[in-house]
């Protein structure tokens, strides 16, 4: 998953979220269970446990295994709690307890599944996802972010060695038609797809940046969809297509007056099992210095048979020529792992 940026209005963004490289400090250990099978000590592989700190915020994250165990290294003392997440599932948190007792954490998932089937779509729009409001959108948002919780930690623990095509394309104006094509072929351990800026960098300034006399162009990555600036600048509604009868989505604008550059995109997901499956985005107010046309993105994510999240495959796309009336030809970056090896 090969870092890129691209200038002269071509994009760039990046898929990262919860970083899990070892630190000093104390290890926490457990171990997560099937509530619909406690009894008999049936354990779940590839549930999403993170380290909260005492505010609840966010600290450390990490996958359990397939005996349902896990290893989490806390960085400072002080009292904390565990939250495991799967997708389709209940959440559960642990009781508080301080980093340096010994204490080994069972953590059993409810056997409730989450249903996005039958939620009401029309209703299910408010301006933060972080308010209450809207409880089906709050619903969706919580599934897609176990999904990019588990992407993040999959890469930032390095476990994987993926092997991946890279491709540089020129499409014609109406992207279905490949008109030349480069490909190299690289081998990833924990590199994001694409490159961007700090989230709140992105909030604050937008997403077209000068720097050095060039013009460059971020996009979404998963710390800056999770982030409160994203959230606070961005309204949310839930969505459906004749076009995809199976899918829910979860859509995304800028709030009402805002002027930067920004993006406004779908985080589409399977309303049986609540998997996230793809992410779009286009972006809005490009400055008129650039061409005229599309700029838009795209990454599909894929479960793999323990639990563990990727992104498969991903592209970017920008106007590459024009005349004065209409854009002849588009650039394409695109990425996909065509083989993945355990490390470890």
């Amino acid at each position: 998953m090969a870092a890129s940026r691209h200038s002269a209005g071509v994009l760039a963004c990046t898929i990262t979220l919860l970083g899990t490289s070892a630190l000093s400090g104390q290890t926490i250990r457990g171990r997560v269970l099937d509530g619909a099978a406690v009894a008999s000590g049936v354990p779940i592989a590839g549930a999403v446990i993170v380290l909260l700190d005492s505010l609840g915020g966010r600290v450390r994250g990490a996958l359990s295994g397939s005996d349902g165990l896990f290893v989490i290294r806390a960085e400072s003392g002080g009292t904390h709690r565990l939250r495991a997440e799967m997708i389709g599932r209940k959440s559960i948190e642990s009781a508080i307890f301080a980093v340096r007792d010994s204490i080994f954490h069972t953590l059993v998932l409810p056997p409730e599944p989450i249903q996005l089937a039958g939620l009401d779509i029309e209703s299910a729009r408010r301006c933060s996802v972080r308010d209450q409001v809207a409880r089906a959108t709050h619903v969706v948002w919580e599934e897609a972010q176990k999904a990019l919780r588990a992407e993040s930690i999959v890469r930032q623990a390095a476990i994987y060695r993926f092997h991946v095509a890279q491709h540089e394309r020129r499409l014609d104006a109406d992207g279905h038609d490949v008109l030349d094509e480069k490909t190299r072929y690289l081998t990833q351990v924990n590199d994001d797809p694409f490159s961007t800026l700090a989230p709140d960098i992105l909030a604050r300034d937008g997403y077209v940046h000068e720097e050095e006399g060039d013009t460059w162009i971020y996009g979404p990555s998963t710390d800056v969809l999770l982030s409160t600036g994203f959230q606070d600048t961005h309204c949310f509604a839930l969505r459906q297509e004749r076009s995809k009868p199976g899918l829910v989505g979860l859509s995304f604008e800028p709030v009402p007056g805002r002027r930067l550059a920004d993006i406004e995109g779908v985080l589409w997901l399977d309303k049986a099992s609540a998997e996230l499956r793809t992410l779009e985005f286009r972006y809005r107010n490009i400055p008129q210095r650039l061409l005229r046309g599309e700029y838009t993105g795209f990454a599909s994510f894929r479960r793999l048979d323990n639990g563990a999240w990727i992104i498969e495959k991903w592209w970017l796309r920008s106007p590459a020529s024009s005349t004065r009336r209409r854009v002849t030809s588009i650039r394409e970056e695109a990425g996909e792992v065509i083989r993945i090896e355990a490390i470890r």
